[in-house]
């Protein structure tokens, strides 16, 4: 049996500024593939970007943003310049700390 091709939709969840416009946006999407009897199956994930204003490209994927955004922040890890990930990650813990008080 053939396996049909499925579709999936993305749908921007958070969006993490890093600063000033030239340090660039971490975003978060949520994205819900829709199941297709003889093919894709996937549940929902979540997907991390990294937006330098040149282009967008993706560097975690996990099931919750937190996941997506710690894989994010090892993949990044293998360069030598300050890891935007990190910094997204510690101002949404900062930030959630915030509003548990």
């Amino acid at each position: 049996m053939e396996e049909k091709p499925g579709v999936a939709i993305m749908e921007l969840v958070e969006s993490i500024a890093l600063g000033g416009p030239e340090e660039g946006t971490v975003l978060i999407y949520e994205v819900k593939p829709e199941a297709v009897p003889e093919g894709m199956h996937i549940g929902d994930f979540f997907l991390v970007t990294f937006d330098d204003h040149v282009s967008e490209v993706a560097w975690g994927v996990g099931a919750t943003p937190e996941d997506a955004l710690e894989m994010a922040m090892y993949q990044w890890s293998r360069y030598e310049f300050d890891n935007p990930f990190k910094m997204a990650y510690d101002k949404r813990r900062s930030s959630s700390k915030g509003e548990k008080r």
